[in-house]
């Protein structure tokens, strides 16, 4: 299931034949990754609460180990959030599922596993290598 499927020769949506069955089945897995990031932002947005009173207590305390841990937290849940409503983002722009940096077609099989990829798997390869100083 890839969004490329929905698209007949001249690149355009088709309306009618197997095409448009791949479409439904791509809109249902859409609706689907849609359901679950929401699902996602809203137990991480809750957990950012949490996180939020830990930190006051640990102030309170004077538990500087436990602030800075709490601190680290705290930042990871803001950046999953931050993940979390771009991919959202995407989806309502109509951008989502394709590479940032290629533009190919994300494979459904990997959005499944990581739903706020923004990149396909070759392209997030050679971002990494490229961070990590070795030549792709």
């Amino acid at each position: 299931m890839r969004i490329a499927e929905t698209e007949g020769r001249s690149g355009k949506p088709s309306s009618s034949g197997p095409s448009r069955d791949a479409s439904l089945t791509l809109h249902a897995g859409l609706n689907n990754i849609r359901i679950d990031l929401k699902r996602e932002r809203t137990a991480r947005s809750a957990q950012l609460t949490l996180l939020t009173r830990e930190v006051a207590e640990a102030i309170a305390a004077g538990d500087d180990a436990r602030r800075h841990v709490t601190d680290v937290m705290i930042r990871t849940t803001e950046a999953a959030l931050r993940e979390l409503d771009d991919a959202l983002a995407r989806m309502k722009a109509g951008s989502y599922g394709r590479c940032e940096r290629c533009t190919e077609i994300i494979p459904a099989d990997r959005l499944e596993v990581r739903p706020t990829s923004r990149l396909c798997f070759p392209c997030q390869r050679t971002t990494e290598l490229d961070r990590s100083g070795h030549i792709a």
